[in-house]
């Protein structure tokens, strides 16, 4: 759904009090000095993301929907 060449799983408790998580799909076309490690190497104001907006996120929103309901169902 997200064309990812792999995707990151943080799971954190840290600023929340709750633990909560975190995915970030990750690309064979990101600069190769961020391509591996943590998201939080890169710049501050290129890994800002602007909130959900079901406008703008709501197709992939879906389209991973569909693939983890076909997948729970295997």
């Amino acid at each position: 759904a997200t064309d990812a060449d792999r995707i990151n799983y943080e799971i954190q408790g840290n600023a929340e009090a709750a633990l909560h998580a975190h995915l970030f799909a990750r690309y064979q076309s990101e600069p190769t000095e961020f391509r591996r490690g943590p998201v939080w190497r890169y710049p501050a104001a290129i890994r800002a993301s602007d909130p959900f907006d079901p406008e703008v996120h709501g197709d992939l929103q879906r389209a991973l929907a569909t693939i983890l309901h076909e997948r729970a169902s295997d």
